[in-house]
């Protein structure tokens, strides 16, 4: 027979007479997980990435999201995934580590995209919905957007001044999701950027009302080492010239050198 403690009988008292404690109540209000087999999100970046070519976070789902609308607003995210996840204009987006990620397909991979270039929607998204946010979220408002500016910068403000103003009645509606994905789950997902292309072009016709973010960067082009040119010759070194000494003259022939006697 087991004893309990004076700790755990203080425990069961508390929650027979309170409830459950805080943290409980709040994990039944929000959204439902999935099941395991539904859901497999692990992300990573670390390093940091600060290029855009394609990049992979650590995204590995299952199956294909299970997306709805954000109320009032054309982005849509699936409550489920306990990650920053959603889908706009065609392209899937993550937000993590204060930086944003577009893929035209839900696993990925992924493209840095630059924070001038996010698309001012994605930056409207109220904070409720935002299943993975970061600390610093959570003295703001849940029916409001971030306030980027406070995390990005004075800079930043001044270049996207009026981003959180807009008509919510005239917001456009979701682009339609890209459905046929949901044939190809994580056993048959295809992982390489001209297949994804090419069934994309195929099964997939919706074209953006406003571009989303620049291309991935092209590798720079390796060119061949030029030839260095051949070291100039040394100057041609003249033969040396000898000058011409003059000869001293000599005394004429038969006078000798008269010495003058010493002065008295």
């Amino acid at each position: 027979m087991r004893i309990p403690t004076p700790f755990g009988t203080a425990l069961l008292a508390f929650a027979t007479l309170f409830g459950a404690p805080p943290a409980v109540s709040m994990a039944a209000a929000g959204p439902q997980a999935a099941p395991a087999s539904d859901v497999d999100v692990r992300i990573n970046l670390s390093p940091r990435h600060r290029r855009r070519d394609s990049v992979s976070l650590g995204i590995h789902l299952a199956n294909y999201p299970d997306l709805v609308a954000i109320p009032g607003m054309p982005v849509m995210y699936d409550p489920r995934l306990m990650a920053n996840y959603f889908f706009y204009e065609g392209s899937f987006w993550v937000f993590e580590d204060d930086d944003w990620y577009r893929s035209d397909w839900y696993n990925g991979p992924w493209i840095f995209v630059e924070r001038d270039a996010v698309p001012v929607f994605l930056l409207r998204i109220p904070v409720r919905y935002y299943n993975r946010a970061p600390l610093y979220f959570r003295p703001w408002s849940m029916d409001m957007a971030p306030r980027w500016s406070l995390r990005w910068g004075r800079e930043w403000e001044r270049r996207h001044r009026d981003w959180d103003r807009w008509d919510r009645r005239r917001a456009p509606p979701p682009a339609p999701p890209p459905v046929f994905q949901q044939q190809f789950p994580r056993e048959r997902y295809p992982e390489t950027p001209e297949l994804q292309e090419r069934l994309r072009k195929q099964h997939y016709r919706y074209r953006p009302r406003e571009p989303v973010a620049p291309p991935p960067l092209q590798p720079a082009p390796v060119h061949p080492p030029r030839p260095q040119a051949a070291p100039p010759p040394p100057p041609q070194q003249l033969p040396q010239q000898t000058v011409p000494v003059a000869p001293q003259p000599q005394p004429p022939a038969g006078r000798e050198r008269r010495e003058r006697p010493p002065h008295a």
